[in-house]
């Protein structure tokens, strides 16, 4: 009978992951954008949650489509837990991936 409970619960945590929570929920609706990167598949992009002052880090992943135009979807929202001060830090432009938000972009914007 001990086996079973060991065996269930096994089962339980195995597929814990599966039903892990979307990741939408997670994206901050108030942020500044800090910079972002790229690789052939994912697109990261940082932020900073300007209602708790939190780092956050977003990828876009490909989809797993059957057409040939590339199509992103959102993967995975990473909360660091690290605090910045949105008004002391800029925007890092890369050099991996075009920029999608520069700050002649941010300026026109703003008029």
């Amino acid at each position: 009978m001990k086996k079973n409970y060991l065996l269930l619960i096994l089962f339980i945590l195995l597929l814990s992951p599966i039903q892990a929570a979307d990741p939408a929920t997670q994206l901050p609706q108030n942020a500044k954008l800090i910079s972002q990167s790229g690789t052939q598949l994912d697109l990261f992009i940082t932020l900073i949650d300007l209602d708790t002052n939190e780092l956050v880090i977003v990828r876009y992943g490909l989809k797993r489509t059957m057409t040939f135009t590339p199509d992103y979807e959102l993967k995975q929202v990473i909360r660091t837990g690290i605090k910045m001060n949105p008004m002391l830090q800029g925007f890092v432009q890369g050099q991996d991936s075009p920029p999608i938000l520069t700050e002649e972009k941010e300026e026109e914007e703003d008029e």
